[in-house]
């Protein structure tokens, strides 16, 4: 008798892409990416791009810097940037916010991504994983669970896979 393949989820983190503030009179919401931060979403698509990975659902938080970081990193990762959940409830998002949005994906999407802001992703890395690390910004957390069900992501459920960033 063959042995049960065992499912599993696959969710990355991310932390926006260093933001701009020079104009002082823009909200915190509406600040878009800086020179830095237009030059890593590059840097970073590629290396996602590098990876293979292929995403069936993409969250972010529709605040312009995270809107920009994640229309580069779809557009690398060939994920239609039509799909991409935008979200106003992401953006400064407590961690309770976020692992809903999390449990509530459709079990037929395998990987996700959810792109966020600090302090929110380090904190929900750390919950997830039980992997403290404090998000530079475009850190990217690949987190595995052996689970078909994203409803059962909860604390330390998941595997930190691999951490990456700019500088790195």
């Amino acid at each position: 008798m063959a042995k049960e393949q065992i499912k599993m989820k696959y969710l990355f983190l991310v932390r926006h892409a260093k933001s701009d503030w020079a104009n002082l009179g823009l909200s915190d919401f509406e600040r878009p990416l800086n020179e830095r931060g237009n030059r890593d979403k590059g840097i970073m698509g590629k290396r996602l791009k590098e990876k293979s990975i292929e995403l069936d659902s993409f969250i972010s938080s529709s605040a312009k810097r995270t809107t920009q970081t994640s229309m580069a990193l779809a557009k690398e990762m060939n994920f239609p940037t039509r799909e991409i959940n935008f979200s106003k409830e992401i953006y400064h998002a407590s961690l309770s916010v976020m692992l809903s949005f999390i449990n509530k994906t459709e079990n037929k999407n395998n990987t996700i991504m959810l792109v966020g802001h600090n302090p929110g992703i380090s904190m929900l890395c750390d919950y997830l994983c039980n992997y403290s690390v404090d998000f530079p910004t475009l850190g990217i957390a690949k987190i595995c669970f052996e689970t078909e069900d994203w409803r059962e992501v909860s604390a330390q459920t998941g595997t930190l896979e691999w951490f990456d960033f700019p500088k790195k």
